[in-house]
């Protein structure tokens, strides 16, 4: 139930950030001011898992990493727009590590805003590579779903960190 209560949340909070954007454009075109581009957002860590539709449960998280740098209007915005629902922008998002070869999947797709999901092996190579004791049980229920992620592992070259 939780997943089904983000998804909404998250595609209610993306479709308002698009209407706020386009409201803003259409603002700046009568004023001669600069537009907003089209936005899009990358999302990782667990709320990208959320997404993904695995074939075991995610724990519930309340935080979305955004890993792209976002001006500044539209940060603000998001932001409040996500605290209506209850979950809170990761101020630090765009500094998550994420693997060079990451591949991102649609998730929604509107005028102003994409956002996509990065992919879940790439969620689990990035908590691999920094071994929080939090998502040691994740990485060994995504191994026994996925037995091709040691290998994933191996090919990528990563360490734990300490």
């Amino acid at each position: 139930m939780a997943d089904n209560y983000l998804k909404k949340a998250l595609r209610g909070a993306f479709q308002e950030l698009n209407d706020y954007i386009g409201e803003h454009n259409a603002r700046r075109f009568e004023e001669g001011g600069l537009r907003i581009e089209k936005q899009v957002l990358k999302i990782a860590g667990q709320t990208a898992l959320f997404l993904a539709d695995l074939p075991f449960p995610i724990t519930a998280t309340t935080d979305l990493d955004i890993v792209v740098t976002l001006p500044y209007a539209v940060q603000v915005k998001l932001r409040e727009l996500l605290k209506k629902f209850g979950i809170v922008l990761d101020p630090d998002g765009r500094l998550v590590w994420m693997p060079p070869d990451t591949v991102y999947h649609p998730y929604f797709d509107s005028t102003w805003v994409q956002a996509l999901y990065a992919d879940p092996e790439a969620v689990m190579l990035s908590k691999y590579k920094f071994n929080r004791p939090d998502d040691r049980k994740l990485l060994q229920t995504y191994a026994q779903y996925f037995p091709g992620f040691e290998t994933a592992v191996a090919k990528a070259g990563l360490k734990r960190s300490r």
